[in-house]
Parts: C-alpha cells; sequence; structure tokens
C-alpha cells in the first residue's frame, strides 16, 4: 500500500503563480509504502517533480516494448542482442543520449550481465543492446531490460523503453552420475537378476537436451561388457551370466550416459555430451541354505 505522508510544497514560483500559470513549479513528495503484516512494515522515499513547458516535448521511442527478442544462452560476449532507437522531439535538435538502467535483480540487469553502445548512422543516433558476461539458460531464462533516452534542450527530458529478452537453451551439459563405484553379486545369482541402479543428472533445462540414455561401453577393456546388460532408459544393471566366485572374484564395468540432441559444445563433432561411470562388482559367497 502506498500513501503521502506529507503534503506536497512547491518551490521556485514566480509572479505567474498569480494568474494560474506555473511554467517551472516544482513539487516535493514523500510517499510510504506499508506491508500488512503484523507488525507494520514501511519505508519512505522522497519524490521530487518538476513541472516543464508543455511545449517542451520528451524523446519518441519508435516503440515503448521490443521483444521478446530469443537468443542462444551460449551467444558470445559482444553480441548485439537487438538495437532501439528514439527521436528527441526537438525540431533541428535530433540529439539524443541512451542510458541502460540497472535494476534491482539479476533479472533486470543489476549486475550488468548487457550494455548499452550508441551509434550514429546518418542523421539516427542508435542504442546497441550487447552481451557483457556470459549467459546461462539453467540460471536465468529471461531479462527485462528499461532503457531511458534523454534529448538536448534547455530542458532535458527523458522517456524509457523496456526491452524483453529471452534466452534459448542449448545442449551445453554433460550427464554426470552419483552413484557410488563398488557394487556386490552374490554368486549363483540366475542370470537376469538386478544387481544396481545407476542414475545420471543433465542439468539442461529442456527436452531432449536433458534426456540421459545409458550404455554399456563396447571397449575391449570393459571386461564387465561380456557379464552385464543394462536397460538404457532406466539405467538399472542386471546380470548375462551366473557367477562363480571361484573363478573370479570381480568384475569391472564402464558405463556411458549420452543425452538426446548433438552438443553446443565445441570440437563435439555433433555428437550428443556424455559422461562415464566405472564401477566395481565385487562376487560374494550366496547365504549357505
Amino acid at each position: 500500500m502506498f500513501v503521502f505522508i506529507a503534503p506536497f510544497t512547491f518551490f521556485g514560483f514566480d509572479d505567474d503563480k498569480k494568474k494560474g500559470c506555473f511554467p517551472r513549479d516544482s513539487y516535493r513528495l514523500r510517499v510510504r509504502a506499508s506491508d500488512r503484516g503484523m507488525p507494520v512494515l514501511s519505508a519512505d522515499v522522497d519524490v521530487e517533480l518538476d513541472v516543464v513547458d508543455r511545449n517542451n516535448k520528451p524523446p519518441v521511442w519508435d516503440l515503448n516494448v521490443y521483444g521478446p527478442t530469443h537468443i542462444k544462452e551460449n551467444v558470445t560476449v559482444g553480441t548485439v542482442v537487438t538495437s532501439v532507437k528514439a527521436s528527441s522531439g526537438i525540431d533541428n535538435n535530433p540529439t539524443v543520449f541512451y542510458h541502460l538502467m540497472p535494476g534491482s535483480t539479476a533479472q533486470t540487469n543489476k549486475f550488468h550481465t548487457f550494455y548499452l553502445q550508441q551509434r550514429a548512422e546518418q542523421a539516427t543516433t542508435w542504442a546497441d543492446i550487447k552481451v557483457n558476461h556470459p549467459l546461462d539458460y539453467e540460471s536465468i531464462k529471461e531479462y527485462n531490460l528499461t532503457i531511458r533516452v534523454e534529448n538536448n534542450g534547455a530542458q532535458q527530458l527523458a522517456s524509457e523503453a523496456t526491452v524483453y529478452i529471452m534466452l534459448e537453451d542449448v545442449n551445453d551439459e554433460i550427464p554426470l552420475f552419483t552413484e557410488r563405484e563398488q557394487e556386490t553379486v552374490l554368486e549363483g545369482e540366475p542370470v537376469g537378476s538386478k544387481v544396481t541402479q545407476v542414475n545420471a543428472i543433465d542439468k539442461d533445462g529442456t527436452f531432449p537436451n536433458n534426456q540421459v540414455t545409458y550404455y554399456v561401453v563396447n571397449s575391449d577393456r570393459n571386461e564387465g561388457k561380456d557379464y552385464f546388460e543394462i536397460n538404457r532408459e532406466t539405467g538399472e544393471i542386471f546380470t548375462k551370466v551366473m557367477f562363480d566366485r571361484e573363478k573370479q572374484g570381480a568384475y569391472a564395468l564402464e558405463v556411458e550416459a549420452r543425452d538426446g540432441a548433438p552438443s553446443a559444445r565445441p570440437n563435439s563433432n555433433g555428437q550428443p555430451n556424455s559422461g562415464r561411470w566405472y564401477g566395481k562388482f565385487y562376487l560374494k559367497a550366496a547365504a549357505a541354505a
């Protein structure tokens, strides 16, 4: 809730006040914002208002709201996200000055994730919004920027526009396993017995970038590939043979988790991101009947 807690005051009046004409009046207000909690908490702010001649015109934006502009989260620093422009509102004086206003949250550019550069093109001055820091869809998905433009009149007036930016997820996260790397298998268990389940998490924000599929690695060093199989969807690992502890006491197994789309990482050659799990299975004697 907002309330005025003191009557406004006037300063800068001249004799025209008596005629009901105020070409350069100023007002000072104090506004209080209060919540409805118990106890009531509040904060005050002072506001100063200048009244200008109605013939003085503020700058005029081409649009009051720009966007949403969609960009991929892995665009490089310095990339132009969008360009905006405004006219000065003053005949024969086209000069304008742009400012990208920092907000109070990360989504409103508190940490200067984006920056502004003015660009002159013939008789028009543009404002280019550029990427200042690396972006991350998994942290922040959208931004709401405020741009202020001021003209160069005797009474410098300003107006604001809003720029909406939406990030698009790219496949830049690697599936990471969460399980321990040692397991126990009972000798004599029938073929098809479940021995464990592995799980990998891909932190990408959208499907199929975060879809994980599991594989037993087919390599000569993976001695367990002939003794275990895996459910590609669930990560459950099952036996393919009946084990005998007298023949061999332990087996190593290598499992790979792949996500569901070509990787956006450098030098990925169109392959999905992947992570590996290396497990050791120790045979244990079955309990006596």
